[in-house]
């Protein structure tokens, strides 16, 4: 009988959920007094304690299912987030912040400087931020040099030129403001040359394998302050075929530039 009674309470105990695990030890001793009861002859009652060895079993089994499912249950509310799912924005790059603020501007009201007045080649103009006043750029011209025949003894793979000469202008550029700024990249600043025709025309500018001692435009570096640097932008154009050299800094500030006389 007391075999029977355990073996009740075990299944009981089972049925409780969370706690079905502590049926172990009740459904273990049902188990153990349904087997001293059918060993005991004495005492009779051997149905009621083969009842309660089978309902013992029974009950372990429902136990150990109940707990496995609770536990189950546990671990995924472990891992389970209760924020509702939201997509994250794709991050994007900083947008570029051009070292010096404001148009460039070199000082002048505009009388210089232009096609009609342009500035002689080998002067050198400062170039400076039209809202603040500081300086950026020192800059100047050199005259147009005939360089056909470095450009063909630096590299066999240079082509010979359709005009017969190739001419180069070279910039010198010193950077006096106070923060790092590239002259080849940040758009507010950078230099460009172009050399005009008597006529206005552009001369399309030829990018070569340049011997030492040359630097073109696209090869220039950031520059910190007190820093210079010369390079040279390349024509196919004999000498005598420009008028004056324009420098555009930034998007749309020009200057120009020519011989004296």
């Amino acid at each position: 009988m007391l075999a029977l009674i355990a073996a009740l309470a075990g299944v009981f105990v089972a049925f409780t959920g969370p706690f079905a695990f502590a049926s172990g030890p009740i459904l273990i001793a049902a188990i153990v007094l349904g087997i001293i009861a059918i060993a005991n002859r004495r005492q009779g009652g051997k149905g009621l304690a083969i009842a309660a060895i089978v309902l013992a079993v029974a009950g372990g089994i429902m136990a150990w299912v109940i707990t496995a499912i609770f536990g189950l249950g546990m671990t995924g509310d472990l891992f389970r987030d209760d924020e509702p799912f939201a997509p994250q924005p794709i991050p994007t790059p900083d947008p570029f912040v051009p070292p010096v603020e404001g148009e460039p501007t070199d000082g002048s009201d505009g009388s210089r400087g232009t096609v009609a007045a342009p500035y002689p080649y080998g002067e050198v103009v400062t170039i400076s931020d039209a809202v603040t006043g500081d300086p950026v750029w020192e800059l100047t011209v050199g005259a147009p040099v005939d360089v056909t025949v470095d450009l063909a003894a630096e590299d066999l793979f240079n082509p010979t030129p359709e005009t017969g000469t190739y001419t180069g202008i070279p910039v010198t550029l010193t950077y006096v403001g106070l923060e790092t700024v590239d002259p080849w990249i940040d758009y507010e600043w950078n230099v460009a040359v172009t050399w005009m025709t008597a006529a206005g025309t552009p001369l399309e500018q030829e990018y070569l394998i340049l011997p030492d001692g040359y630097v073109g435009v696209t090869e220039l570096d950031a520059m910190t302050h007190g820093e210079t640097v010369t390079f040279h932008t390349i024509v196919d154009a004999p000498l005598d075929s420009g008028g004056s050299v324009r420098t555009t800094i930034g998007y749309d500030y020009d200057l120009y530039w020519s011989a004296p006389g």
